[in-house]
Protein backbone atom coordinates (compact mmCIF):
# COMPACT_ATOMS: atom_id res chain seq x y z
CA UNK A 1 0.00 0.00 0.00
CA UNK A 2 2.78 2.35 1.01
CA UNK A 3 4.79 1.41 -2.49
CA UNK A 4 1.58 2.07 -4.45
CA UNK A 5 1.40 5.78 -2.67
CA UNK A 6 5.02 6.58 -3.03
CA UNK A 7 4.44 5.28 -7.03
CA UNK A 8 1.49 7.65 -7.10
CA UNK A 9 3.41 10.63 -5.09
CA UNK A 10 6.21 10.05 -8.38
CA UNK A 11 3.66 10.25 -10.82
CA UNK A 12 2.17 13.48 -9.59
CA UNK A 13 5.63 14.58 -9.48
CA UNK A 14 6.46 13.89 -12.82
CA UNK A 15 3.13 15.53 -14.13
CA UNK A 16 4.65 18.72 -13.06
CA UNK A 17 7.90 18.33 -14.58
CA UNK A 18 8.84 18.85 -18.43
CA UNK A 19 11.80 17.50 -20.28
CA UNK A 20 13.95 20.43 -22.22
CA UNK A 21 13.28 20.51 -25.68
CA UNK A 22 16.30 18.04 -26.42
CA UNK A 23 16.80 19.19 -29.94
CA UNK A 24 17.01 22.91 -28.65
CA UNK A 25 19.25 21.91 -25.75
CA UNK A 26 21.32 20.08 -28.27
CA UNK A 27 21.61 22.94 -30.95
CA UNK A 28 22.22 25.40 -28.15
CA UNK A 29 24.92 23.12 -26.40
CA UNK A 30 27.64 25.52 -26.71
CA UNK A 31 25.17 28.33 -26.31
CA UNK A 32 24.58 28.96 -22.73
CA UNK A 33 22.34 31.93 -23.16
CA UNK A 34 20.51 30.48 -25.35
CA UNK A 35 19.82 27.88 -22.52
CA UNK A 36 19.71 30.15 -20.11
CA UNK A 37 16.81 32.30 -22.17
CA UNK A 38 14.55 29.27 -22.49
CA UNK A 39 15.04 28.49 -18.75
CA UNK A 40 14.21 32.16 -17.66
CA UNK A 41 11.18 31.91 -19.89
CA UNK A 42 9.87 28.84 -17.96
CA UNK A 43 10.69 30.69 -14.56
CA UNK A 44 8.54 33.73 -15.55
CA UNK A 45 5.63 31.09 -17.52
CA UNK A 46 5.73 29.69 -13.43
CA UNK A 47 5.26 33.26 -12.33
CA UNK A 48 2.69 34.22 -14.50
CA UNK A 49 1.11 30.69 -13.85
CA UNK A 50 0.37 31.90 -9.91
CA UNK A 51 0.72 35.58 -10.10
CA UNK A 52 -2.88 35.79 -12.15
CA UNK A 53 -5.65 33.41 -11.19
CA UNK A 54 -8.25 35.17 -12.72
CA UNK A 55 -7.16 35.09 -15.82
CA UNK A 56 -7.26 31.48 -18.32
CA UNK A 57 -3.10 31.39 -19.19
CA UNK A 58 -2.70 29.92 -22.88
CA UNK A 59 -0.80 26.45 -22.24
CA UNK A 60 2.53 26.67 -23.55
CA UNK A 61 6.14 25.62 -22.96
CA UNK A 62 5.52 21.52 -22.29
CA UNK A 63 3.60 21.12 -25.52
CA UNK A 64 4.11 19.28 -28.55
CA UNK A 65 3.57 20.74 -32.32
CA UNK A 66 0.10 21.49 -33.19
CA UNK A 67 -1.91 23.83 -35.10
CA UNK A 68 -5.49 25.57 -34.50
CA UNK A 69 -6.73 28.13 -36.76
CA UNK A 70 -3.73 31.02 -36.91
CA UNK A 71 -2.15 30.15 -34.11
CA UNK A 72 0.57 27.01 -33.53
CA UNK A 73 3.07 25.36 -31.20
CA UNK A 74 6.46 25.49 -32.04
CA UNK A 75 8.74 22.35 -31.64
CA UNK A 76 9.91 23.37 -28.18
CA UNK A 77 5.83 25.07 -27.04
CA UNK A 78 6.15 28.59 -27.69
CA UNK A 79 2.73 30.18 -28.93
CA UNK A 80 3.03 30.82 -33.16
CA UNK A 81 0.65 33.07 -34.78
CA UNK A 82 0.51 32.30 -38.74
CA UNK A 83 -0.89 32.97 -41.83
CA UNK A 84 -0.91 31.13 -45.37
CA UNK A 85 1.80 28.54 -43.75
CA UNK A 86 3.99 31.76 -42.67
CA UNK A 87 4.90 32.61 -39.22
CA UNK A 88 4.08 36.15 -38.61
CA UNK A 89 5.01 36.02 -34.42
CA UNK A 90 5.94 34.32 -31.57
CA UNK A 91 4.13 34.91 -28.44
CA UNK A 92 5.65 33.99 -25.09
CA UNK A 93 2.57 33.46 -23.21
CA UNK A 94 -0.95 35.17 -23.79
CA UNK A 95 -4.35 34.51 -21.46
CA UNK A 96 -7.99 35.85 -21.76
CA UNK A 97 -10.35 37.31 -18.98
CA UNK A 98 -13.70 38.50 -19.51
CA UNK A 99 -12.36 41.36 -22.92
CA UNK A 100 -9.47 41.11 -22.34
CA UNK A 101 -6.47 39.62 -24.13
CA UNK A 102 -3.42 39.39 -22.32
CA UNK A 103 -0.18 39.14 -23.66
CA UNK A 104 3.57 39.04 -21.54
CA UNK A 105 6.91 39.59 -23.41
CA UNK A 106 9.63 38.02 -21.77
CA UNK A 107 13.24 39.47 -22.40
CA UNK A 108 16.40 39.12 -20.25
CA UNK A 109 18.65 41.06 -22.56
CA UNK A 110 20.55 43.24 -20.33
CA UNK A 111 19.66 46.27 -23.01
CA UNK A 112 16.88 46.31 -25.78
CA UNK A 113 17.69 44.80 -29.70
CA UNK A 114 17.55 47.55 -32.54
CA UNK A 115 14.16 46.28 -33.53
CA UNK A 116 12.40 45.10 -30.20
CA UNK A 117 10.38 47.96 -30.24
CA UNK A 118 9.20 47.63 -33.88
CA UNK A 119 8.59 43.56 -33.79
CA UNK A 120 6.47 44.64 -29.96
CA UNK A 121 4.56 46.92 -31.97
CA UNK A 122 3.87 44.32 -34.81
CA UNK A 123 3.04 41.18 -32.47
CA UNK A 124 0.25 44.11 -30.42
CA UNK A 125 -1.18 45.34 -34.12
CA UNK A 126 -1.46 41.57 -35.22
CA UNK A 127 -3.22 40.35 -31.71
CA UNK A 128 -5.79 43.62 -32.56
CA UNK A 129 -6.50 42.22 -35.82
CA UNK A 130 -7.44 38.75 -34.35
CA UNK A 131 -9.35 39.99 -31.78
CA UNK A 132 -10.84 42.77 -32.87
CA UNK A 133 -13.73 42.91 -29.95
CA UNK A 134 -11.27 42.98 -27.20
CA UNK A 135 -8.47 45.13 -25.32
CA UNK A 136 -5.17 43.73 -25.95
CA UNK A 137 -3.21 44.25 -22.39
CA UNK A 138 0.60 44.16 -23.34
CA UNK A 139 2.59 43.51 -20.39
CA UNK A 140 6.52 43.02 -20.51
CA UNK A 141 8.51 40.83 -17.99
CA UNK A 142 12.48 41.77 -18.04
CA UNK A 143 15.35 41.54 -15.53
CA UNK A 144 15.50 45.43 -15.48
CA UNK A 145 13.15 48.33 -16.84
CA UNK A 146 14.32 50.32 -20.31
CA UNK A 147 13.20 53.80 -20.34
CA UNK A 148 12.04 53.33 -24.25
CA UNK A 149 8.91 51.11 -22.62
CA UNK A 150 7.92 53.47 -20.81
CA UNK A 151 4.22 53.23 -22.09
CA UNK A 152 3.89 49.57 -21.07
CA UNK A 153 3.71 48.02 -17.83
CA UNK A 154 6.82 46.39 -16.97
CA UNK A 155 7.34 43.56 -14.13
CA UNK A 156 11.25 43.02 -12.77
CA UNK A 157 11.68 39.30 -12.49
CA UNK A 158 15.17 38.40 -11.50
CA UNK A 159 17.41 35.79 -13.18
CA UNK A 160 16.91 31.88 -11.07
CA UNK A 161 19.81 30.41 -10.69
CA UNK A 162 20.90 28.07 -14.16
CA UNK A 163 21.50 25.13 -13.86
CA UNK A 164 22.32 24.75 -17.39
CA UNK A 165 23.28 20.81 -17.16
CA UNK A 166 19.75 19.37 -16.32
CA UNK A 167 17.51 18.52 -18.64
CA UNK A 168 14.11 19.00 -16.68
CA UNK A 169 12.17 21.73 -15.46
CA UNK A 170 9.67 22.21 -12.76
CA UNK A 171 6.67 23.62 -13.71
CA UNK A 172 3.57 25.58 -11.30
CA UNK A 173 0.88 23.03 -10.49
CA UNK A 174 -1.33 25.79 -11.58
CA UNK A 175 -0.40 24.59 -15.36
CA UNK A 176 -3.03 21.74 -14.95
CA UNK A 177 -5.55 24.83 -14.93
CA UNK A 178 -4.49 26.37 -18.22
CA UNK A 179 -6.31 27.00 -21.28
CA UNK A 180 -5.89 25.00 -24.41
CA UNK A 181 -4.65 26.86 -27.77
CA UNK A 182 -7.55 25.44 -29.54
CA UNK A 183 -10.21 27.25 -27.17
CA UNK A 184 -8.27 29.98 -27.20
CA UNK A 185 -8.02 30.09 -31.28
CA UNK A 186 -11.38 29.54 -31.91
CA UNK A 187 -11.93 33.58 -29.69
CA UNK A 188 -10.27 34.80 -32.49
CA UNK A 189 -11.35 35.80 -36.34
CA UNK A 190 -9.80 34.61 -39.10
CA UNK A 191 -6.86 37.20 -40.16
CA UNK A 192 -5.41 36.80 -43.72
CA UNK A 193 -1.91 38.04 -43.83
CA UNK A 194 -1.63 37.99 -47.74
CA UNK A 195 -4.75 39.42 -48.71
CA UNK A 196 -3.55 42.23 -46.12
CA UNK A 197 -0.33 42.86 -48.08
CA UNK A 198 -2.37 42.93 -51.01
CA UNK A 199 -4.62 45.74 -49.89
CA UNK A 200 -1.50 47.80 -48.64
CA UNK A 201 0.10 47.06 -52.06
CA UNK A 202 -2.48 48.72 -53.88
CA UNK A 203 -1.34 51.90 -52.00
CA UNK A 204 2.21 52.07 -53.48
CA UNK A 205 2.45 55.69 -53.81
CA UNK A 206 4.40 58.71 -52.34
CA UNK A 207 0.90 60.05 -50.60
CA UNK A 208 -0.68 56.75 -49.44
CA UNK A 209 2.61 55.16 -48.10
CA UNK A 210 2.94 58.78 -46.01
CA UNK A 211 -0.50 58.45 -45.14
CA UNK A 212 -0.23 54.84 -43.55
CA UNK A 213 3.04 55.90 -41.46
CA UNK A 214 0.87 58.94 -40.20
CA UNK A 215 -1.75 56.24 -39.19
CA UNK A 216 0.62 54.03 -37.55
CA UNK A 217 -0.04 50.81 -39.76
CA UNK A 218 2.56 48.47 -38.52
CA UNK A 219 3.47 46.48 -41.40
CA UNK A 220 7.31 46.13 -42.52
CA UNK A 221 6.80 46.74 -45.89
CA UNK A 222 3.91 47.79 -48.82
CA UNK A 223 4.81 45.99 -52.33
CA UNK A 224 3.97 47.24 -55.68
CA UNK A 225 1.14 45.40 -57.40
CA UNK A 226 2.29 46.42 -60.84
CA UNK A 227 5.26 44.94 -60.57
CA UNK A 228 5.06 41.92 -58.55
CA UNK A 229 5.04 39.09 -61.52
CA UNK A 230 8.45 41.20 -62.27
CA UNK A 231 11.86 39.47 -61.78
CA UNK A 232 12.34 42.25 -59.93
CA UNK A 233 9.49 43.39 -57.29
CA UNK A 234 9.38 47.18 -55.97
CA UNK A 235 8.47 47.85 -52.20
CA UNK A 236 8.74 50.32 -50.24
CA UNK A 237 10.37 49.65 -46.83
CA UNK A 238 8.56 51.72 -43.81
CA UNK A 239 11.48 50.65 -41.64
CA UNK A 240 14.23 52.02 -43.94
CA UNK A 241 12.08 55.07 -45.54
CA UNK A 242 12.61 54.76 -49.12
CA UNK A 243 12.03 52.32 -52.30
CA UNK A 244 13.68 49.15 -52.58
CA UNK A 245 13.88 46.53 -55.08
CA UNK A 246 14.01 42.58 -54.43
CA UNK A 247 15.39 39.84 -57.41
CA UNK A 248 12.98 36.72 -56.48
CA UNK A 249 15.59 34.31 -57.94
CA UNK A 250 18.93 34.21 -55.86
CA UNK A 251 18.22 37.03 -53.58
CA UNK A 252 20.54 38.27 -51.14
CA UNK A 253 19.30 36.54 -48.12
CA UNK A 254 21.48 38.56 -45.61
CA UNK A 255 19.50 41.40 -46.37
CA UNK A 256 15.83 39.87 -47.27
CA UNK A 257 15.03 36.50 -45.01
CA UNK A 258 12.92 33.52 -46.56
CA UNK A 259 9.53 34.67 -45.08
CA UNK A 260 9.85 37.75 -47.62
CA UNK A 261 10.05 35.01 -50.39
CA UNK A 262 7.03 32.92 -48.98
CA UNK A 263 5.10 36.38 -49.29
CA UNK A 264 6.17 37.39 -52.62
CA UNK A 265 5.06 33.33 -53.66
CA UNK A 266 1.67 33.99 -51.96
CA UNK A 267 1.03 37.37 -53.27
CA UNK A 268 1.07 35.39 -56.80
CA UNK A 269 -0.47 33.16 -55.98
CA UNK A 270 -3.78 34.74 -55.36
CA UNK A 271 -3.08 37.44 -57.88
CA UNK A 272 -3.11 34.23 -60.28
CA UNK A 273 -6.84 32.93 -59.12
CA UNK A 274 -7.92 36.41 -59.24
Amino acid sequence: MKYMKMKTMKKKIDSQTILLNQKYLKENLYNTQSIMGEIYELHCYNYILDSYKNINIVKCKCINEGKYGNFAYSTNGKILLCSNNIILAEYDSLGVSQNNIYWWEITRHKRLEKDFLLKLKMKEYLLKKLFNKYEIIVNIISTKNFKKLKEYHVTIIDEPHYDISSKKYKLSDNIKHTMSLKSFSEKSVKYDYIDNLIKYAEYFNDKSKYEMIKQEYIINRIFDLESINEPVVKFYDLKEDKIRKIKINGFNKTIFNNRLSQEISGIRRRLIKK
